[in-house]
């Protein structure tokens, strides 16, 4: 899924608004309200391709937005047994 017809998706340009402190986190959601419905996804693709930044830069957005799903996400990575 694209963002904006740029070419570009969503969780690429949400991650590039990110400042990976979630105090951003209410202003970014305000300006692109799907965040918060998509991010559960976002931090699990990002877990599943070992891309650990990006899931510490979402889950940081995620929790002060109390993202759907944000719980479920990071169970599955404990579950997993993942290293990152």
């Amino acid at each position: 899924m694209t963002f904006h017809g740029e070419g570009r998706s969503q969780a690429d340009l949400v991650e590039a608004l990110a400042d990976g402190t979630g105090r951003d986190a209410k202003s970014i959601a305000a300006g692109h309200s799907e965040v918060t419905q998509l991010i559960a996804s976002w931090i699990r693709e990002a877990a599943h391709a070992g891309n650990w930044t990006r899931v510490d830069k979402f889950a940081n957005l995620a929790a002060p937005l109390r993202a759907p799903g944000l719980g479920e996400a990071h169970q599955e990575i404990l579950d997993s047994g993942a290293m990152g």
